[in-house]
């Protein structure tokens, strides 16, 4: 059965929606900010070829249009096919992401990066449907006017789940871990990382 994982921000007690992670029947696994609102009028990436970092932008606006760019949402499909989409519309950018093999020999794959407006902008959280399977992650911020930002990265499943404070879950044969803390006001913005 399909699994949803909300995380929100808490001030004084209200609580925002500030992004989900998705996991499906089929294994795959999809991260998106909750702000439907979100553009990302660029994509930036970085991938790591023999201990050098090379860092990528692609103007998506500019290739697929306004609409066709927000409400971005990343999603891994196994064995190794991922995906941006936005608003329902056709794929943005897709790849390969070779999880198994540098899980194995790394430990973990840094895959999404993203950062939310500032939270007094994000929406007030609303319970989802009655019986979605959802897990609630919350966030407490010393105010509002900051940032937040979420990392989800591939781990080795169950070898070290107890030595991080960050969120772990098993899907489909790996694991992810989610972690979110606040940063400076800034504007939210979308990345993915990835090594060959």
């Amino acid at each position: 059965m399909s699994q949803d994982i909300r995380i929100l921000t808490e001030y004084k007690g209200i609580k925002r929606a500030f992004a989900w992670v998705g996991l499906l029947d089929d294994g795959s696994i999809s991260v998106g900010l909750s702000d439907r609102l979100f553009t990302v009028p660029a994509l930036a990436s970085e991938v790591v070829i023999n201990g050098v970092v090379h860092r990528q932008t692609r103007d998506l606006k500019t290739v697929h249009g306004e609409q066709a760019v927000q409400n971005p949402h990343f999603t891994f499909h196994p064995s190794a096919y991922y995906h941006l989409r936005a608003n329902g519309e056709e794929e943005l950018f897709s790849g390969l992401l070779m999880v198994d093999l540098v899980v194995q020999e790394k430990g973990r794959l840094p895959w999404i990066r993203a950062v939310s407006n500032v939270v007094t902008e994000l929406k007030p959280y609303q319970r989802g449907r009655s019986g979605q399977n959802s897990e609630i992650i919350r966030l407490l911020l010393p105010n509002e006017k900051c940032s937040v930002e979420l990392a989800v990265d591939f781990v080795v499943p169950a070898s070290n789940a107890g030595t991080t404070k960050n969120f772990r879950v098993e899907w489909g044969g790996r694991a992810i871990e989610v972690s979110a803390h606040h940063v400076n006001s800034q504007k939210p913005t979308l990345w993915w990382h990835h090594e060959s």
